[in-house]
Parts: structure tokens; C-alpha cells; sequence
């Protein structure tokens, strides 16, 4: 039975300068060609961030797309911040309009499946607000403080929220935490179910129900059941091949001395050449930090690392070389500690294991993000990711084995919302865009994946409704 679903209708359009900036050519009021010219630029700016992204949109762009000069540009907005803010204020009006249509949580099977209706319809607000919702709400860009829209509309969120979890406890995690570890989950899921990338995807509706099943679990825990012993279906599964076949030592992948290079290299690591390789590597994880991979040319690599064109191209053959590298790295991170995760005795050895997890995101979180958000242009890589995904698969069908054994959750899409709950929501709201700190995260990790995923009571402090 499914639940009644909310939806919310879009406001028409953002709301525009009622004045021109100083100084104005004739008159600070718009009239009618002022107001066409104004929602010309804005309508071009929509698409352009669509396309291309904040970063990769100038307001160069804007104005030749209009047929229109930087000077009218600068007549209704100061910077291109500013106008993007206009998006963002019409996302956050509409995320609390759709929060404000949620009615109080319930327990049980219908509280779920009224929830997952609510749930959908968030997943329709963040689809109509694309352009924007990878950079809102975890976004704090310099140039927006100290009036960042996203931390007025997170505190509006929270409030609206309080209410609703009247009869849910959620323990230390508070309702602004918990409403951006919500909102995080819906839209880096919608990202991960991008139809391009390679391999078979589980159906959209059925991680929308796996998903809204973790997070009505972890509101209202169960009592903890008997765990499995770690046994037969609790051992870790083989590692993807193609890392047996270019790692010789799983806990440092280009360590020196070994007889295979890892992926993308294209020699064998060195005891002379190791600082210069890792010294590439690190600057190349900082270029595409900023630009992604699409966006990262080796020139800005090697200009991070401050090497020469050749110093690089000894032991890379292209930007997607090198990026096959930082995957490779961080994939033997990601099975090394899948493999711990699958050792847990106890939920505080999980616990455990979560703050360990973090100082991988802390060295990874940029790889792990373009390789989320980027269609992967090589067959080495493509390859990668297509045995890592069928890795998580097996990782997830095993802890559900063990933890939850009577839940009917879909392991395959168990598994996508296990990659962005460990992921996208912690390296956005922790890394790439602080808005909660580390302890933050550590918490609602600890509910949502104890008490959601794994539907074991959380060994964290008690609580009722959360505060």
C-alpha cells in the first residue's frame, strides 16, 4: 500500500532586483524592458549551471547568451554569486514548503509508507532545483558569508522538522543534522542512479524504498536481535580482480618494491621515483577536488605539484591516467575496510570502525566524489567500478545476512544507499562544504547506519525526540 504523496508546487520564478545597482544608467527603478532584460539574464544563467556547473559558468557566458553587455549584467547583479543565490533561495523556499507538508512520523508499517511518500516527493523537489541542489544546502562559499542562504534555511528546516519526530528518537543527532544527512541522501542517490554509468542498476523505486526504510528504522529503533556469528556468509568476499592483479600489498597499493604497477601507472614504482609519484598524486587530488575530472587538465596538475610537463608524463599517460591511480588507491582503501566492517562483533565495534571510515574519506573523499559524479571515460576505469560496485553488493548482502536477517531489504539497492550514506553525505557536509563537523557526522553515521541499514539498536546515548 503506498502512501499519500506530498507534493509541492514550484514557485513560478525567483524573485528579482526590484532596483538597479548604483549607479544606474538613468533611474534605479526596472520598469518593463528593465524586468525582460533582468529575467532574460536569469533564465540564461539557470541554463548555463545546468550544463556546465557554478564553477564552469562565467558571466561572460551569461551575457553572450542573452546578446546583452557585462554592463546590464552588473546593472541587477554584483557578482555571479549573487545571481546564483536567486537559485538558491528558490530551492530552500521550496524545500520548506515541502517540510512544512510532512505530517509527524509514525512507527510502524504505515508510518512508512507515509513517510516514503514524503520522501518521494522530496526526490521531485530536488530533481525540479538540478541546476542547483549538488551546491545547496552543503555549500559555504567564501563569498556569501557572512549571509550564507543555506544556514537560514537549514535552521527554518530543523524547526519545521522538530515536530515531526515527535514520536521518533534519534538520541544525540539533532533535527538540523538530520535534516541535511535526509535531503544529502535523496539527491546524491538520484546522482548514483544516473542512467550512464556502467553497470545494472536496481529499479528508482526500489532504492526510494530501501531508502526510506533505513531512515524510518533509524528513528525508531528496534531491540537489538541475536547478531550472527561471523561465519561462512560474514567472511568478505574476494576482492575485484583487477586489483589482485596490480596490488601485491593491500594496505599501501604504491608502496615501493613490487613487481606490478598499480592502474594508470606506467612503470613499476620505484624506491627513487615513490616522493615524486606521491607528490603528483597529491596535487592531482587537489586539482580535481576543484574541478573534477572533466574540468582538471594536467596542466593544472602539474602546476599544483610544481613539476615539469615530462616529470609527469614519465609515469602517466593522461589526466584519466593518473585519476586511475587515485581510484585504484582508494579502492583497495574501500575493500580493506569493507573487509573490517564485515568483522564487527558488536554495534561498538561499528562504532569504532565509523571513525576509522572517516580518515579514509578525510585522504579519498575527492576520488570517491568524481567517481560518483563523473561518467568514467576509460575501459580501465569503467572496469574498476563496475567490479567495486558488484564488491559493495556482495559486502551488502552479507551484513544484511548477519544484522538483519528477517528485513526484505534489496541488497543491490542497499548497497547504493550504503555508498552515498558513507560517501557523498560525509565528504559534502563534513569536507568539501563544512556545515557539520566531524562529531556530527560520527553520530548520524552511527544511527543511520547501525539503526537504519543494519536495524540494531545504536550504542548511543538515549534519547526521545531529538532535540
Amino acid at each position: 500500500m503506498r502512501g499519500r504523496r506530498v507534493v509541492v508546487e514550484p514557485e513560478r520564478e525567483p524573485l528579482l532586483p526590484s532596483r538597479r545597482r548604483d549607479p544606474y544608467p538613468v533611474s534605479p527603478v526596472i520598469g518593463p524592458e528593465g524586468e525582460r532584460a533582468c529575467a532574460e539574464i536569469v533564465a540564461a544563467a539557470r541554463g548555463l549551471f545546468a550544463r556546465r556547473g557554478y564553477h564552469g559558468t562565467s558571466i561572460l557566458a551569461i551575457t553572450e547568451a542573452t546578446g546583452r553587455s557585462d554592463t546590464a549584467f552588473y546593472q541587477y547583479f554584483q557578482s555571479k554569486i549573487e545571481l546564483f543565490a536567486l537559485f538558491y533561495e528558490q530551492l530552500g523556499r521550496d524545500l520548506v514548503r515541502h517540510f512544512r507538508g510532512q505530517r509527524v512520523i509514525e512507527p510502524g508499517p504505515a508510518g512508512l509508507t507515509e513517510f516514503r511518500a514524503w520522501l518521494e516527493g522530496l526526490d521531485d523537489v530536488l530533481r525540479r532545483h538540478s541546476p542547483v541542489f549538488a551546491a545547496w544546502p552543503l555549500v559555504a562559499d567564501d563569498a556569501l558569508m557572512p549571509e550564507d542562504p543555506s544556514e537560514q534555511y537549514l535552521h527554518v528546516l530543523a524547526e519545521e522538522m522538530r515536530p515531526r519526530l515527535a514520536l521518533a528518537g534519534t538520541g544525540p543527532v539533532d533535527t538540523r543534522v538530520l535534516a541535511i544527512a535526509i535531503i544529502s541522501l535523496m539527491q546524491w542517490t538520484h546522482v548514483v542512479l544516473d542512467p550512464r554509468r556502467p553497470g545494472v542498476l536496481p529499479p528508482e523505486s526500489s532504492v526510494h524504498a530501501t531508502l526510506a526504510t533505513i531512515i524510518h528504522s533509524s528513528l525508531f529503533p528496534r531491540e537489538a536481535g541475536a547478531v550472527g556469528a561471523v561465519g561462512a556468509d560474514g567472511d568478505p568476499p574476494p576482492w575485484p580482480d583487477l586489483l589482485l592483479d596490480s596490488s601485491t600489498d593491500r594496505a599501501d597499493p604504491l608502496g615501493a618494491w613490487r613487481e606490478t604497477a598499480p592502474l594508470g601507472l606506467r612503470r613499476r614504482v620505484t624506491r627513487r621515483a615513490e616522493p615524486t609519484i606521491r607528490r603528483i598524486l597529491a596535487a592531482a587530488n587537489q586539482a580535481f577536488e576543484r574541478g573534477g575530472l572533466a574540468g582538471t587538465s594536467v596542466d593544472d596538475i602539474t602546476a599544483e605539484a610544481g613539476v615539469a610537463h615530462g616529470t609527469f608524463y614519465q609515469y602517466w599517460e593522461d589526466r584519466y591516467a593518473i585519476f586511475a591511480t587515485l581510484a585504484h588507491q582508494a579502492a583497495v582503501d574501500i575493500c580493506t575496510h569493507l573487509d573490517d566492517l564485515l568483522r564487527a562483533e558488536d554495534e561498538s565495534d561499528i562504532l569504532a570502525w565509523i571513525d576509522r571510515w572517516l580518515d579514509v574519506l578525510r585522504r579519498r573523499g575527492p576520488t570517491l566524489h568524481v567517481w560518483t559524479t563523473e561518467v568514467l571515460p576509460t575501459a580501465p576505469l569503467q572496469r574498476l567500478s563496475r567490479q567495486l560496485r558488484t564488491h559493495l553488493d556482495a559486502v551488502t548482502a552479507r551484513l544484511l545476512a548477519r544484522w538483519a536477517p528477517g528485513r526484505s531489504l534489496d541488497p543491490s539497492a542497499a548497497a547504493i544507499v550504503l555508498w552515498v550514506l558513507l560517501g557523498e553525505f560525509p565528504y559534502h557536509a563534513w569536507q568539501r562544504h563544512p556545515v557539520l563537523d566531524r562529531d556530527d557526522v560520527h553520530r548520524s553515521l552511527a544511527l543511520l547506519l547501525v539503526g537504519g541499514l543494519l536495524g540494531a539498536r545504536t550504542p548511543l546515548s538515549a534519547g526521545g525526540p531529538p532535540r
